[in-house]
């Protein structure tokens, strides 16, 4: 009876090792997480608040200024980083004379190793806003105090010290594909321009577009620092980027499990991963919720110092900036790590992706000459990828009848000399057909 009891024993141990094989670590990417230090991301929050003697960091104010030169100086500090630069922009419909005033990105970029690397970026925005509470007043532009500690020194913050970490050649670790870090200027609104926001993500994302550059993943950071109960945070997504959100998931079982998060990614539009999912990009949101002026039982109270003058560093809870900050820099690099970052390996099957389902999306979409079509399938399945005309005129064929393993897939198509217009394609298994649009511009 003894014997067949540690037989069981022996048994139940060997199912939950293999059962739980998805939770397996990478050393090199624990390494850089043992390397990530909280009090380096609490200077550049301290900094950032004060920035440069000014409490606020509001668009068109003198502390906007002052903290663009504290983030392009540090990260140009650091010699791992292949090229830092500011890439100025205005924000043309706002009132006269801020319309003519440069604005500006803050880009750092750690080149691949790879021969054909993509770009993971990691963004979010400096810039805060004073328009809850008592709300500006007219001296917003030299005297109004806004230190925006939550929103979003602990975003950019997280982002330094994560470009600090990948970039340090004494890690063991190197990166297959290309990260950009960069902090976003006039992501909110102001009373010179309300109504304009994600001014900075959108010039970048336009760029990237028109460039057609592989942008393969984005994460956005913002508002990570606030929750006096729990070490909780939000994974915000729109649907063609799910994949992305599965990998955050993955990476916070593997890495962070003490953090909660929400157990399906929310979809809402209110930061700058808007502004990459509306040029086709797959883009993710952290954010401590997804809607911070809101409780959201059990574990978050609505945030009382969100978008006021209160955002202030004592209301921090840095143990959720760090861990946030971890599944952040875990989730970029295990991306990094693989020849093609978007495909999943088997082990990283979602809990969506069940046998016989299978979902399509494309990305840029718009796109003016190659587009790329990511695709997952439950299982093991026959499959038809063909591109359509608007007559229903089949333009090419992608795959014909092959076998694809379950897991997410990625093909692209080229246009070549197709006219631009409106172009559908088609997903034919087993289990059913799937057919969404594409738009071609030239």
């Amino acid at each position: 009876m003894k014997q067949s009891r540690i037989y069981k024993c022996s048994l139940l141990i060997l199912f939950l090792i293999n059962s739980n094989i998805v939770f397996s670590q990478n050393t090199e990417v624990q390494s850089l997480l043992d390397s990530l230090s909280i009090q380096n991301i609490k200077t550049h929050i301290d900094s950032m608040c004060w920035a440069g003697g000014y409490e606020t960091r509001s668009t068109f104010t003198q502390g906007s200024g002052e903290s663009v030169n504290y983030i392009y100086k540090y990260l140009n500090s650091l010699p791992g980083l292949s090229d830092v630069k500011l890439d100025m922009f205005q924000v043309r419909n706002s009132l006269y004379p801020y319309s003519t005033y440069p604005q500006y990105n803050v880009v750092a970029t750690l080149e691949g190793k790879s021969e054909s690397p993509e770009i993971i970026l990691i963004g979010g925005h400096y810039d805060t806003s004073g328009s809850r509470g008592t709300g500006y007043d007219d001296n917003w532009n030299t005297t109004f105090k806004a230190r925006g500690a939550d929103d979003n020194a602990t975003g950019v913050a997280s982002i330094m010290e994560i470009a600090r970490v990948l970039s340090d050649t004494s890690n063991p670790f190197i990166n297959k594909h290309t990260f950009k870090f960069i902090a976003f200027g006039a992501e909110e609104s102001h009373p010179a321009h309300s109504n304009a926001s994600h001014v900075g993500s959108l010039f970048d994302a336009e760029n990237m577009y028109n460039a057609n550059d592989p942008l393969a993943a984005v994460i956005i950071l913002d508002m990570i620092g606030y929750n006096e109960n729990y070490n909780y945070t939000e994974v915000i997504s729109d649907q063609p980027s799910l994949w992305l959100a599965d990998q955050i998931y993955d990476n916070r079982d593997k890495y962070v499990p003490d953090l909660k998060t929400n157990s399906t990614p929310s979809d809402v539009p209110y930061s700058d991963h808007q502004s990459y999912q509306d040029y086709g990009f797959s883009a993710i949101l952290l954010m401590e919720n997804d809607r911070p002026w809101n409780n959201d039982a059990p574990y978050y109270k609505l945030n009382p110092y969100y978008h006021t003058s209160n955002d202030v560093q004592s209301t921090l809870n840095y143990n959720l900036i760090e861990m946030v900050a971890e599944l952040t820099l875990a989730s970029g690099a295990s991306l990094s790590l693989r020849d093609d970052p978007t495909s999943l390996n088997d082990n990283d099957l979602s809990s969506n992706n069940l046998p016989g389902t299978f979902q399509i999306s494309a990305y840029p979409n718009p796109f003016n000459g190659r587009v790329n079509i990511l695709f997952t399938v439950g299982q093991t399945d026959k499959i038809d990828i063909s591109i359509y005309n608007v007559l229903g005129q089949k333009i090419q064929s992608l795959y014909s009848g092959e076998e694809i393993n379950a897991g997410m897939h990625k093909i692209f198509w080229d246009a070549g000399s197709n006219p631009s217009g409106i172009y559908y394609y088609t997903l034919k298994s087993n289990y059913g057909t799937k057919s969404q649009k594409l738009m071609l511009v030239k």
